[in-house]
């Protein structure tokens, strides 16, 4: 049963992904398809229980876990693939992390249908500030945004249309707008757990403002505010560098009374490479053991790690003037080497009009190579296909008999290999002398006796000039039946 739901899902993800590769109102109804689909799959009632115990615990998430979040929680070990996230949603759900991939799209799906919601600070998180949905865009994209103005909601929704696409890729990363779909999905309230300050040197306290809060499900009176999914954002190592990130989130559980033998002895993932290390029970044993400055910083990395908010702005409006001015620099240098190329090329002509005008050497030289030219005309014709020749056509040839002839160049091509000519005369296709009979025919005489009645598309070319299109067919006419059928019905 559990194959054939992540065999499902599987296939949703490619129908999705194949979707984006047209264009994003393709994947809107892509997922609106996609979201009757999931209906009939319902997620399981599951709450936290202690079958949660038999994961180890995530020792560099604890040795980083703020002093201010919920004491009575521990974080557990999760896979740490990119789908570190959905895993621990499945944990959470399912109580098993091989439901990812159905996290995963049901995430996407709910981003897509109800896109709005995710534009609202309101509805996530229940707060009037509107400069978080500047930040949380801006913590949402792998892309560079600096330059975007954020206060244009409008480039806020085209920040989220990419961070949905970035999320159809296979072991993606993700961030805040994904984690705030997996609480709608969810149905239930999610304690988002960021660093302090104090733990990790990198946190600034715009970052944890915007990512340690509750997220809320879009649809409200589902979730209680004691029924809810805590995830941390931690690292895959320990913050012993001032320019940690958080690359990693794990799922944070009630933590027993009593301790089990299985949280203390097992062993973490491998896909940590932890060193043995005590949880700190102190700020102070925790700022003075794990946090260390990094003595090669540069003065830039120092300045920056210490700077406010309101400081952090006006670099980054600074950053995007120095764009907009080098981006126009560029465009006013095409646009002068355009008109240099373009005076230099009228200075060109402007010369020769002006020697033309001035030397009549040049102007009878003009008139007699026109006169030259208009005056050729096809003299000879081929020795092989009869086909008559202008003089630069001519090709000369000695033939086996020791003679001089004349022939075009697909006959003197042809020679050359030691072939037949494809049009010669030779090759059966002189129709000879035309009896007197026909020679006196008509147009209309010469069609009522015609044994072959011939179709083929006729174009007008550029300059007037008539052309064939396609292929000849000739069709065979009985014409004694013809003759008796006179006047021809139009449907034959």
């Amino acid at each position: 049963m559990e194959n054939t739901r992540g065999h499902l899902f599987e296939q949703s993800m490619n129908r999705l992904r194949t979707a984006a590769l047209a264009n994003f109102e393709t994947l809107v109804i892509t997922a609106g398809l996609e979201q009757q689909l999931y209906h009939s799959q319902p997620l399981p009632a599951t709450s936290l229980n202690s079958q949660f115990l038999l994961h180890s615990i995530d020792l560099v998430a604890l040795t980083i876990f703020p002093h201010d979040a919920p004491q009575n929680l521990y974080p557990v070990n999760v896979g740490g693939d990119g789908n570190c996230l959905f895993r621990s949603f499945s944990l959470a759900l399912f109580g098993t992390e091989s439901c990812h991939l159905e996290m995963r799209a049901r995430a996407i799906v709910e981003l897509i249908g109800h896109s709005y919601h995710y534009l609202s600070i309101q509805e996530m998180f229940h707060t009037n500030d509107n400069q978080l949905l500047f930040w949380l865009s801006h913590y949402s994209s792998t892309a560079d945004t600096s330059f975007l103005d954020m206060t244009n909601i409008q480039n806020i929704f085209e920040v989220l249309k990419a961070v949905i696409v970035e999320s159809l890729a296979q072991n993606s990363w993700v961030g805040m707008w994904q984690l705030a779909a997996l609480a709608s999905v969810s149905q239930k309230t999610v304690m988002s757990i960021y660093p302090a300050e104090q733990v990790v040197i990198a946190t600034t306290s715009m970052v944890r403002r915007v990512l340690n809060r509750l997220v809320y499900p879009r649809i409200a009176g589902l979730s209680t505010n004691s029924d809810f999914i805590p995830i941390m954002w931690t690292s895959s190592v320990l913050p012993t560098s001032a320019l940690w990130r958080p690359n990693h989130f794990v799922l944070c559980v009630t933590r027993p009374q009593t301790q089990p033998e299985q949280m203390l002895v097992h062993k973490p993932h491998v896909h940590i490479p932890l060193p043995k290390v005590v949880a700190p029970t102190t700020p102070e044993e925790t700022v003075s053991t794990v946090v260390k400055k990094d003595q090669n910083m540069t003065k830039y990395q120092k300045r920056k790690l210490q700077e406010t908010s309101e400081q952090r702005e006006l670099r980054l409006a600074k950053r995007r003037r120095l764009y907009a001015l080098k981006k126009q620099k560029l465009i006013n240098q095409k646009h002068e080497q355009s008109e240099e190329h373009i005076k230099q090329r009228n200075t060109e002509s402007t010369q020769k009009q002006e020697v033309s005008h001035e030397n009549p050497r040049y102007i009878n030289e003009d008139r007699t190579n026109f006169i030259k030219y208009i005056s050729q005309y096809p003299k000879n014709h081929c020795h092989y296909c009869k086909r008559k020749l202008f003089p630069n056509e001519e090709k000369k040839h000695l033939s086996k008999s020791g003679e001089n002839i004349i022939l075009c160049g697909k006959c003197q091509s042809s020679l050359s290999r030691n072939e037949v000519p494809t049009l010669a005369y030779q090759n059966k296709l002189d129709p000879g002398q035309i009896p007197i009979e026909l020679s006196n025919l008509n147009m209309m005489e010469k069609r009522l006796i015609s044994q072959i009645h011939l179709y083929v598309t006729i174009v007008t070319l550029p300059g007037g000039q008539l052309g064939e299109k396609g292929q000849a067919i000739h069709f065979p006419i009985d014409v004694p039946k013809q003759w008796k059928n006179l006047p021809i019905p139009a449907t034959e």
